[in-house]
């Protein structure tokens, strides 16, 4: 289950919140890398703060930021001489996924650290947190992804909300009827 809250905040900290202007400053400087990583790390922190007072939580947390600033200096190096956008982008966001898959195997099955009252249902209930991932994949990182296809050297990054929007209702609907005949707690617990 910490997969899907990580993968969560890459999600908002990769799409979501990264502005054209973020990318841009990554790409002259060293400084927007490391900003764009602190970001992933405030948000990966506010999503797992559940688990705190949890060392090896804390840890992870931080070994996943220190390895996002490390995939994304290599990306922005190797797409210097690039032509084509997509491979390195698929392959960047395949490196950030493996490395969250690394951080959950290794934390494995932790419990949460502090009962938040109110809110612990959001680490309890699986298909919350999946629908939010959901959501985002299919608005955000599927549209960065349209345009990581089609990107030229001068290309800026505008969303189609309006494609975007289609598409969460879609995924919404799909989700909602999943949700209504249990699947996934066939999915989640194999019941």
């Amino acid at each position: 289950m910490i997969f899907l809250y990580l993968l969560l905040a890459h999600f908002l900290a990769d799409f979501v919140l990264q502005p054209e202007k973020l990318v841009r400053w990554k790409q002259r400087k060293w400084s927007g890398i490391a900003v764009h990583g602190s970001v992933h790390l405030v948000i990966s922190f506010i999503l797992l703060a559940v688990y705190m007072p949890n060392m090896s939580v804390l840890a992870a947390i931080l070994l996943i930021a220190a390895a996002h600033f490390l995939i994304d200096w290599l990306k922005i190096i190797y797409e210097r001489g690039a032509k084509k956008y997509i491979g390195p982008f698929l392959v960047d966001q395949a490196a950030h996924i493996s490395v969250l898959a690394l951080a959950s195997y290794a934390l494995g099955n932790i419990p949460l650290g502090v009962q938040w009252g109110p809110i612990v249902w959001l680490y309890t209930d699986f298909s919350v947190v999946l629908g939010l991932c959901l959501l985002l994949g299919v608005t955000y990182v599927y549209e960065l992804t349209l345009f990581q296809l089609n990107r030229t050297n001068t290309s800026k990054y505008t969303p189609n909300f309006k494609a975007m929007a289609r598409r969460t209702v879609i995924a919404a609907v799909f989700y909602g009827i999943f949700l209504l005949f249990g699947a996934y707690e066939i999915v989640a617990f194999g019941v």
